[in-house]
């Protein structure tokens, strides 16, 4: 396990789980190669899965065709992807829905493995919580993006602690709301901050300056 790495912004704690090679998924999507050659994802132009089976395959060593919505400027994390070595396809009509019919055709033809949308696979849950853990610290408050293993790996940890607050977009694991975004892998201690719309303007600020760093 890499602990991830952590940095401080303005007394608040930031997981920069974008550093590690691959992005946060890469922590467990390595295992959807045990005993195949090849796995196949449909992604959405955005999707963050891409990149991080296009590092893990390099480094396996194994074939990652990756399906994605024909686009005139692809998404950036798709040229990553390919500059990894992934062979992209582009699929026209872009729906999502045709995306993983022609992933799917293409694994009953080849039989190559078909990867779960949003690589929701047995194990990462308890990947990522074992990464949160790794990095040592005790925060009152986690932000993160929802939608993703993310999410789910952070609240199964933070739900054994008592008092603990977990945002997604904006809505906590109590159920009451909260003002603020949403941050990937963003681990802040914000205390009592979270009623303050001012510090979550400071956050917002914060959180955009990193991403034009990264």
């Amino acid at each position: 396990m890499t602990a991830p790495i952590v940095q401080t912004h303005a007394g608040i704690w930031v997981v920069r789980d974008d550093l590690h090679p691959g992005g946060t998924k890469a922590r467990f999507i390595g295992q959807v190669f045990d005993g195949v050659q090849e796995a196949v994802y449909a992604s959405p132009p955005e999707g963050g899965a891409q990149t991080a089976l296009a590092h893990v395959a390099r480094a396996l060593g194994k074939k990652a065709p990756i399906f994605v919505a024909q686009r005139a400027k692809p998404h950036a994390r798709t040229l990553e992807a390919a500059r990894m070595g992934a062979k992209v396809v582009s699929v026209s009509p872009g729906y999502l829905t045709v995306v993983q019919s022609r992933a799917r055709q293409y694994c009953r033809d080849s039989g190559a493995s078909l990867i779960p949308f949003g690589a929701d696979i047995p194990g990462s849950v308890e990947a990522l919580a074992a990464a949160a853990l790794a990095t040592g610290l005790e925060p009152d408050e986690v932000w993160c993006a929802a939608g993703s293993g993310v999410w789910r790996g952070v609240s199964r940890l933070l739900g054994r602690k008592p008092g603990g607050t977990l945002c997604r977009s904006g809505e906590n694991w109590r159920g009451r709301m909260s003002p603020g975004p949403a941050f990937t892998s963003v681990c802040g201690r914000l205390g009592r901050w979270r009623s303050s719309g001012r510090r979550s303007r400071q956050i917002c600020t914060m959180m955009r300056r990193l991403r034009n760093c990264a």
